[in-house]
């Protein structure tokens, strides 16, 4: 979360969009093939993937689509901050994506908010708006895993809301509008934006899969 501006990855790529969604993105694909014969033999909707959103993706990210692309599909530099809110956007879009193959192999996508925690993760963070965050909106990071572990657990989350989006602590909830048209091909009233980006994110994992 907010690393030194002009961070990227060893691949080139701004380092909070190569970790927190193409990392992801991969771990899954290459995970896929045990997680869908696991669901063949457990119980409908056990097995999941939880992909960690955060209050970034309303707050932090472009509006209105919550990312902007480039003509690849390549989410564009719009500095650390933004660059955060878009990587979290980014895992709901990927979350929802996934979603779409619930159906065939019974591996149920949860993009979850797990809640304002006081952790590591905002080491790099400096400044007035840091030190106002961290008193008055954080809380102890015991609250994320109840988010994490409704998540995770929950029976009210069934193969039938795959691609569900959770808010703590624990239960699903929305997002900030014009996130919806993102993520609705132009075909169904959207921008199509969460269907260019998974697109992208599947050319820059391919190789590796």
């Amino acid at each position: 979360m907010f690393p030194t501006d002009g961070s990227k990855d060893a691949h080139g790529t701004e380092l909070q969009i190569g970790t927190n969604c193409l990392g992801h993105c991969l771990l899954y694909r290459l995970l896929q093939p045990i997680l869908s014969k696991t669901a063949a033999i457990s119980p409908k909707g056990s097995v999941r993937v939880a992909w960690a959103g955060s209050s970034a993706i309303d707050l932090l990210s472009p509006k209105p689509d919550g990312m902007e692309l480039d003509e690849e599909g390549r989410p564009k530099d719009k500095g650390v901050q933004l660059n955060y809110g878009q990587s979290k956007v980014g895992n709901l879009f990927l979350a929802r994506n996934f979603a779409k193959t619930t159906p065939e192999n019974g591996v149920v996508h949860v993009c979850f908010n797990p809640g304002n925690l006081k952790t590591e993760l905002q080491r790099h963070w400096r400044g007035l708006g840091a030190t106002l965050t961290d008193m008055l909106i954080l809380r102890p990071a015991i609250n994320g895993a109840y988010t994490e572990l409704w998540t995770a657990l929950s029976p009210d989350l069934t193969e039938k809301n795959s691609g569900a989006y959770v808010v703590p602590w624990g239960r699903i909830g929305g997002f900030r509008y014009g996130i919806d048209k993102a993520l609705k091909s132009p075909a169904e009233g959207g921008t199509g934006v969460a269907d260019r980006f998974f697109e992208w994110c599947e050319q820059q994992t391919e190789r590796y899969v």
